[in-house]
């Protein structure tokens, strides 16, 4: 295992509820961006945390702070990694998966969401192995985001085609792990949007 996987996995283990953000920066660099990508167009106007960049140590607060204003973490494992381009410069781009455990503050209600991360670390120690990360790229769980966030878009065709784009995006960035998730995705989009196709006679 890479030592910026394995900073990675003790950044994760740092994430674990309950969170304390004394534990968590630390593990950013001075200059890190965390982005959050919106996994349907509906998801970025409702959670301020979605769909932006947050910059340098104070944007990574921000990010953590609004992020708890809705959600609580209940659970976060992050069960596969692996090494999207190998070490070079001090530079090493590293992914992980798992499956994270919510609980939305205003309803109590509970749902668990598939998890991607992409993480672009740096070595900010040339005598031994110091990583930090300088970009966390979050990719969450549309059918679940959905299902909380706006409930009546959980059986909607559209969210599905919009699932298996997303998870496209991400095999096609590295993620080739994801492959059986987007055949899974794609063959979930024909059930359900081929009834709402015009037939020829």
């Amino acid at each position: 295992m890479s030592t910026a996987i394995e900073a990675a996995t003790s950044f994760a283990h740092a994430l674990q509820p309950p969170v304390s953000p004394s534990s968590v920066f630390p593990y950013f660099s001075g200059d890190a961006i965390v982005f959050e990508h919106a996994p349907f167009p509906a998801a970025q106007p409702l959670a301020d945390f979605i769909g932006k960049e947050f910059k340098g140590k104070e944007g990574v607060k921000k990010y953590f702070e609004l992020l708890g204003q809705d959600f609580e973490a209940v659970k976060l494992v992050m069960d596969t990694w692996w090494v999207e381009e190998e070490e070079k410069d001090g530079r090493e781009v590293i992914g992980g998966k798992g499956e994270a455990t919510w609980k939305a503050i205003k309803t109590g209600k509970k749902w668990s969401e598939e998890v991607i991360w992409k993480l672009e670390m740096v070595n900010t120690n040339t005598r031994h192995p110091d990583w930090n990360i300088q970009r966390l790229e979050v990719f969450a769980d549309a059918e679940a985001v959905s299902s909380m966030l706006v409930p009546h878009l959980s059986s909607a065709p559209s969210l599905h085609l919009w699932r298996a784009f997303h998870i496209s995006s991400c095999c096609l960035t590295g993620h080739m792990q994801l492959l059986p998730a987007v055949l899974s995705g794609l063959s979930r989009l024909c059930c359900h949007v081929l009834p709402y196709l015009p037939v020829e006679d």
